[in-house]
């Protein structure tokens, strides 16, 4: 997913191939099974995870941020994330 979002050293991304793995990530509910196994992960794969959300968040998909419309229909996810930095503080 990185390298899609981000392309590598010899590659820019391609912007229908982001649009496309955006799509399939909101629409699979992919994102809600991150964030629920957020705190599984290790930290570098919670920084890859962050990393990955942050630039979803800002794909255009047909001129809409799907992202936004993901957490505006699943507000309970901002739940879960602050219950888990409130966990990570103690």
């Amino acid at each position: 997913m990185k390298s899609t979002l981000y392309g590598n050293s010899e590659s820019e991304p391609v912007s229908e191939a982001c649009a496309q793995l955006t799509h399939e990530f909101f629409k699979e509910n992919t994102l809600r099974l991150l964030i629920t196994c957020l705190p599984k992960l290790n930290l570098e794969a919670r920084k890859d995870a962050t990393q990955v959300v942050a630039n979803l968040q800002r794909q255009q998909v047909q001129s809409k941020l799907i992202a936004s419309d993901y957490l505006e229909a699943n507000i309970d996810l901002m739940d879960i994330l602050i219950q888990g930095l409130f966990a990570m503080m103690l």
